[in-house]
């Protein structure tokens, strides 16, 4: 994931909260960049089902941009968009917790992939990535929260660290160990790297 350069968080921060149509502007650039990570993202929640993740991260979005004259624009965007989505989605969450859990429809970490800097074409296509993917997803759900942002959206340890509230060491121990688990998982990726 690229970060945006400090100049252009500071223009977004400015431009929302000088309202009008700069405002619209900046949710523009904000919905665009971060809508379809943010779907995949909320989908780590086991009670968000495809609609409901789009629904959330609507919400998380709208969520973020009323914040912006919270935000330091000294500091990476991402990981804040990333900790002011996740309080929403434990919300919500918490709201559905009486709905069946999901996994990952056909798709959806290719699409994190894609937008981010297209990981998959790294990994042998097909049943490698679809088996990958269904590991996952079976995750329990501070682990599949954890892949997503350590895997596909290549946050550092501090930056996750501050999203999921825990320290940037129990960060990288918990990557560890989650890296070795699916590398004996499935030692074929590890040789295809």
């Amino acid at each position: 994931m690229e970060t945006m350069p400090e100049s252009e968080r500071r223009a977004l921060r400015d431009a929302a909260l000088a309202g009008g149509d700069a405002a619209r502007v900046a949710f523009e650039s904000l919905w665009e960049r971060f809508r379809a990570r943010l779907v995949v993202y909320a989908r780590s929640w086991r009670a968000f089902g495809a609609s409901d993740a789009d629904d959330a991260a609507s919400e998380a979005l709208i969520a973020a941009f009323r914040g912006l004259s919270r935000y330091d624009a000294a500091r990476p965007l991402e990981p804040w968009v990333y900790a002011v989505a996740s309080r929403r989605f434990s919300d919500l969450a918490r709201a559905a917790a009486r709905r069946p859990a999901r996994a990952f429809a056909e798709g959806e970490l290719e699409a994190l992939a894609d937008a981010s800097r297209g990981h998959d074409e790294a990994l042998a296509r097909g049943e490698l990535v679809d088996r990958i993917r269904a590991a996952i997803a079976e995750l329990p759900d501070a682990e599949r929260r954890l892949a997503v942002l350590a895997f596909y959206e290549e946050l550092s340890s501090a930056e996750i660290g501050r999203i999921l509230s825990m320290p940037p060491g129990t960060v990288r121990w918990r990557i560890s160990v989650l890296r070795r688990r699916l590398e004996a998982a499935f030692p074929e990726a590890v040789h295809a790297r």
